[in-house]
């Protein structure tokens, strides 16, 4: 029985694999990391009476990992922007019809102050009619305003007005005004007492003020001007031959000094009497520029006639030429200007 149970065992065992006994290392699979690791291999020592092999520990890996890479930012490519949905444009309206002007006639074309003149006018796509008036004077004018499309007005040139006088027809519907002006000529009532008149005066001051006027007068010349008295004013007028002239009230009358005492003028020269001499010798910038007078004053009939002023005519202002007839007959063309000194010259033909 014991040699059947031997038998039977050494049939199993040439069967099957033979076992190594002792130390043994198991193999370990490469594994490719993208880390380096230190790998330090554990040893496991068995009695050497063991009858079964002594499983082997695995090594151990310490794996020492390197910061993960820099992330990359994350780019958000911009979007092309979105375009509004076009939206329902509303189709214009038809513009209403401008205003326009048909007809716009003055007659006469020409008339003497005090006489009448009558517009005339057709407007089609107008609300109304207003008609604005312009003179030269600049003074505050007649305005016409809310007349019909179409119609007539009549109207009286005043007898002070001079030169020209402007209509302008305006016409309006709605935010649109069209307008259109016309003129009528005014027949001067004057004539000037001398001709012709200065080039730079023939357009500004073509007509006279009033009728000239004639003065007894007195003229001295004086070695750098001369002196002129106006019985027309009671002035005297000092003319320097430097273009500037000043003027001073004649305050010498009859019983005072006629003579200036103290001063006994050259060979050849006069010391200035009465309201001349006055004048002379009571100012010294007068005296220092005029000099001695070459010759003794002398009466004579003077005529002076002044230019109607366009702006302010019936205020009394001095902005306008006088024309001045002198003891030789020359005509002196005084401007007085709103400050004194004020401006002269001789007229040239």
């Amino acid at each position: 029985m014991r040699c059947l149970k031997l038998i039977l065992l050494i049939i199993l065992l040439s069967g099957c694999r033979t076992f190594e006994i002792g130390f043994v290392q198991t193999p370990t699979a490469t594994v490719a990391l993208p880390l380096r690791a230190t790998t330090t291999p554990t040893v496991t020592a068995t009695s050497a009476s063991a009858a079964t092999p002594t499983a082997l520990v695995p090594p151990t890996s310490t794996a020492t990992l390197a910061p993960p890479a820099t992330a990359k930012p994350i780019v958000i490519r911009p979007t092309q922007p979105i375009e509004p949905m076009p939206t329902a444009t509303a189709l214009p309206t038809a513009a209403p019809d401008p205003p326009t002007i048909i007809s716009f006639s003055i007659e006469p074309r020409e008339v003497n102050p005090g006489e009448t003149v009558t517009l005339r006018w057709s407007v089609a796509n107008a609300d109304s009619i207003d008609i604005y008036q312009y003179t030269p004077d600049t003074l505050p004018a007649y305005d016409t305003l809310g007349l019909p499309v179409s119609g007539a007005l009549t109207q009286t040139i005043l007898e002070r007005e001079r030169l020209w006088h402007v209509y302008e027809l305006a016409a309006p519907h709605g935010s649109r005004v069209v307008t259109q002006t016309i003129s009528v000529a005014i027949r001067c009532p004057y004539t000037y007492f001398f001709n012709p008149l200065p080039v730079e005066d023939r357009t500004e001051w073509s007509c006279p003020e009033s009728a000239p006027s004639a003065s007894t007068a007195a003229e001295q010349v004086f070695e750098n001007g001369r002196m002129i008295w106006l019985q027309h004013d009671d002035r005297i007028y000092v003319f320097f031959n430097d273009g500037k002239y000043q003027t001073f009230e004649d305050t010498w009358v009859a019983g005072q000094a006629e003579t200036v005492p103290g001063l006994t003028p050259p060979s050849g020269r006069y010391a200035p009497v009465r309201g001349f001499g006055k004048v002379w010798s009571g100012a010294e910038a007068v005296r220092s520029r005029l000099g001695w007078a070459l010759a003794a004053e002398q009466g004579f009939e003077a005529q002076l006639q002044g230019g109607w002023v366009h702006c302010c005519s019936r205020l009394g202002t001095v902005n306008r030429p006088i024309y001045l007839r002198n003891i030789e007959g020359r005509i002196l063309r005084l401007w007085a200007g709103e400050m004194p000194p004020g401006q002269w010259q001789f007229v040239v033909p």
